[in-house]
């Protein structure tokens, strides 16, 4: 519910800053006076205009490849875990049993915990201990603790481990992808980029001041909007659009 007032407030002004503006400098020069440099500003326009839509489109490829890869990590780890629940299946009773218990300490710990972590905007390279750590480290103990007694649960012990260190490899890569994030000169850049453009718009002139305002209007709302979208792709984790913690909820 935040999210979207923030959305919609930031919209509203953009759209009070474009209208406000094209209302002051139509005031102050004139229709006649801004009129007359329409077609050579219409020119400078449009390669303003390419530049920045090159910039936008570009920053919103990235941040949505961002996303992807942190979900792709995520998945990979839920495929994983899904993959150890399965082999255990092939175990003794008990071992197997004693195995889904520590995996599924693990999910929990990883889901409550974790994506608290991750939702922090801490830099998680500086902390030592993660709050997943010990139940990892357990199942880490209890795959190597066991003897197997027959060549079958050798291969499934095998087949097991291999697993588990793909685990490992996921869960790493799952605390790096939080540090994936729009720079924030880009931001500079982008914000910047925005208000140059809205602005440069201003000095155009319309006989019809009712349609040059809505024009103005439509154009400072599709930029908003863009740039809240690149916002809310911005940390995978965060936000409107995120990456969640269902596909691991899913195999408890």
């Amino acid at each position: 519910m935040m999210d979207l007032l923030i959305i919609i407030l930031a919209t509203l002004f953009s759209i009070g800053f474009s209208i406000a503006g094209t209302l002051l400098i139509r005031n102050k020069f004139g229709h006649e006076h801004l009129s007359r440099h329409n077609d050579v500003a219409g020119f400078i326009y449009a390669v303003i205009g390419v530049i920045y839509a090159v910039l936008i489109a570009f920053v919103v490829i990235v941040v949505w490849e961002d996303y992807q890869e942190a979900n792709g990590i995520v998945e990979g780890e839920a495929n994983t875990i899904s993959s150890l629940q399965a082999l255990s299946k092939g175990f003794d009773t008990e071992y197997s049993s004693k195995l889904n218990s520590a995996i599924n300490v693990y999910i929990k710990k990883a889901v409550n915990e974790d994506w608290k972590l991750m939702t922090s905007k801490q830099n998680l390279n500086k902390i030592k201990e993660k709050p997943s750590d010990k139940a990892f480290n357990a199942l880490i103990d209890i795959y190597y603790s066991f003897s197997p007694a027959s060549h079958r649960e050798t291969m499934l012990l095998d087949k097991s481990i291999d697993k588990l260190e793909k685990l490992g490899e996921y869960r790493q890569l799952r605390f790096f992808s939080t540090k994936l994030s729009v720079p924030g000169f880009m931001w500079f850049v982008l914000s910047i980029g925005a208000v140059l453009v809205i602005s440069f718009a201003m000095l155009f002139s319309s006989a019809n001041l009712w349609a040059q305002l809505i024009m103005i209007s439509v154009l400072s709302t599709s930029i908003s909007l863009v740039l809240l979208l690149i916002l809310a792709l911005d940390h995978p984790y965060i936000g409107i659009i995120k990456v969640g913690a269902d596909s691991l909820l899913n195999l408890l």
